[in-house]
């Protein structure tokens, strides 16, 4: 999971339309193991950046989520004059954590729950490792369960965001 992850951030660092990044994306995606489930889940935004960031904030508030940082995506990787304005927004439940965590311990390694925001050509973007896809690596039914409910608290907040 850790080369999705950063196969997702060198994806994202593409000069190319976001479009091209689905597609791509969705193209990795390991039919066996997701059963055609999108690695990750991508919105663009009609907002300015920071209008985005202030709505994703409020999205996220607004679910019982508590924001636990915010952080450049590059942060400690290059100087601070040269960090780029993607940013990261981790957050968490902690009941369902809770929860989490007493079904399957491994699911630690994915917390907290976090979505990037970022531009590029103009255009303002939201996204999220997709937690289905990673419910189903862990071979845990209950597990699953959880990772669905948590895709669909995504989707709702990157939607309500970007409506």
């Amino acid at each position: 999971m850790s080369r999705i992850i950063l196969l997702v951030f060198l994806i994202l660092s593409w000069n190319v339309s976001a479009e091209v990044k689905v597609e791509y994306l969705a193209s990795l995606t390991n039919e066996s193991v997701t059963k055609k489930i999108s690695p990750v889940i991508i919105r663009e935004s009609p907002y300015s950046y920071k209008k985005t960031v202030e709505n994703l904030l409020k999205a996220i508030k607004g679910k019982n989520y508590k924001i636990i940082r915010q952080q450049k995506i590059d942060y400690g990787f290059v100087k601070k004059e040269d960090e780029s304005n993607d940013l990261i927004i981790y957050f968490c439940n902690f009941k369902l954590v809770h929860t989490a965590l007493k079904t399957d311990s491994r699911i630690g390694q994915f917390l907290p729950c976090r979505i990037t925001v970022y531009e590029r050509e103009g255009k303002t973007f939201l996204v999220a490792i997709n937690p289905k896809v990673i419910g189903r690596l862990m071979h845990n039914n209950g597990l699953s369960n959880i990772c669905d409910k948590v895709t669909q608290m995504y989707i709702d907040i990157l939607d309500e965001v970007t409506i």
